[in-house]
């Protein structure tokens, strides 16, 4: 009888241990320091490129930031968020026609929610994609307007932390330094030019995998379109430049299960410079949101600052 009654309880304490294995493994909204944050995993795109026809390497820094409405759960009504971007990449011609390119980004992230401050900092997700030039008449003579398209693919690799531990729970993946998943990256890249002035259309979309915590980021596309003018004077080469973009998110999902408070689209106008002289090439640019919807309206972006030194060979 007693023994009997021990393996009862066995079989009750195995069955309470196995539900409560399920509970934290199957309950996604529990395993979230916060439901809302300002988004800094996952951003890609080329921007005006330097000389076509020329490798080249480079250091490129963006700053964003965000601001995040709280719910009931937070002490606080606010969060801000902060992600700074040291990135390297280059271009290669393996072959001609096509270019290789390579993005190694290193993130520095900070959270402030009341007087709690978090910072992640470390490798994010390498890219790696290639562009094939479809059409390139800039070389032609008799041309009234010379073209340049590009079209291309590439992936993202997991090569930043997305796991990140405060106080028991998992940082918001929206935080993290990576996605944790292989994504697949389309790209196509247009430019128009008649004497010194032109026009660059980008767009770009991101196909997003699921990664091992059943964790997959909606997929996001934008497209941005910008006007530029080439100034000459001695050995420098100035390019004045002005435009609008936008993008566009999809619901992020675990499980399979969509997240109400996720995606979202924004506008932005943009305005920069890029700057050449001999095989050194210096670009900034300022960008600022319009309308814009992001996390069901919870998360308000802010203005965008990004610069880069090429040196092309």
């Amino acid at each position: 009888m007693t023994v009997g009654f021990r393996n009862f309880k066995v079989l009750i304490m195995k069955k309470i241990f196995i539900v409560t294995v399920l509970s934290i493994l199957f309950v996604p909204s529990k395993s979230q320091a916060c439901s809302v944050c300002g988004c800094g995993v996952g951003n890609y795109h080329y921007g005006i490129l330097p000389q076509f026809g020329k490798n080249f390497v480079g250091l490129r820094y963006s700053y964003s930031s965000f601001t995040s409405t709280l719910d009931g759960s937070h002490a606080h009504q606010y969060s801000y968020e902060t992600f700074r971007t040291a990135e390297l990449w280059g271009r290669f011609y393996p072959i001609k026609r096509v270019q290789a390119f390579v993005f190694v980004p290193f993130n520095f992230n900070e959270r402030i929610e009341g007087p709690t401050k978090k910072n992640l900092k470390g490798l994010g997700d390498i890219i790696l994609s290639a562009n094939y030039n479809v059409i390139n008449t800039y070389d032609s003579t008799d041309r009234f307007f010379k073209h340049n398209l590009l079209v291309g693919a590439g992936l993202k690799l997991p090569t930043g932390e997305y796991r990140q531990i405060e106080n028991g729970l998992t940082v918001n993946q929206n935080f993290q330094l990576g996605t944790g998943s292989v994504d697949v990256l389309l790209n196509a890249i247009h430019t128009i030019r008649h004497g010194n002035l032109g026009l660059n259309a980008e767009l770009s979309y991101s196909l997003n995998t699921t990664n091992k915590d059943e964790y997959k980021f909606g997929n996001a596309a934008r497209a941005g379109l910008t006007i530029f003018y080439i100034l000459r004077t001695g050995g420098l080469t100035v390019m004045p430049h002005v435009g609008i973009s936008g993008e566009y998110f999809r619901d992020n999902k675990q499980f399979d299960q969509s997240f109400s408070e996720t995606g979202g689209r924004a506008s932005l106008c943009n305005l920069g410079s890029e700057f050449y002289y001999r095989s050194i090439a210096i670009g900034v640019s300022w960008s600022h949101p319009g309308k814009q919807k992001l996390f069901s309206g919870l998360v308000s972006a802010d203005d965008r600052t990004s610069a880069h030194i090429t040196v092309m060979f």
